[in-house]
């Protein structure tokens, strides 16, 4: 009967740390997920790797925050420099002849 006991206490005392820990690790679903993949992927196509392939691997792009409606703060860290942007989803578009329109530099924070 003892182990019986202890069987079930170890059993009780695997589930609760189970429990406990994912509901310590959980996040709620973020509603603007889609919008912070788009705002990545625009400004890694943008910026990272418009001119070279070669050069995709050496740019990280992190999405800071919201600006607005679908306008998102941006850090593009590189081989050269650390710059933050502004991007406005819905005017974005790449130009070859001139700079991006939906694209405004911006302070990074520290």
């Amino acid at each position: 009967m003892r182990w019986l006991a202890l069987t079930l206490g170890l059993v009780a005392a695997c589930a609760t740390g189970a429990a406990w820990i994912y509901l310590r690790d959980w996040e709620r679903p973020r509603l603007d997920a889609m919008q912070r993949l788009r705002a990545r992927a625009a400004a890694q196509a943008l910026f990272c790797c418009a001119r070279r392939r070669d050069t995709c691997s050496d740019c990280r792009i992190e999405v800071l925050d919201a600006r607005g409606p679908r306008r998102w703060r941006i850090r593009i860290v590189g081989a050269a420099a650390t710059r933050c942007f502004t991007l406005d989803l819905d005017a974005i578009h790449a130009s070859p002849t001139r700079s991006p329109a939906g694209v405004r530099p911006t302070g990074c924070p520290s």
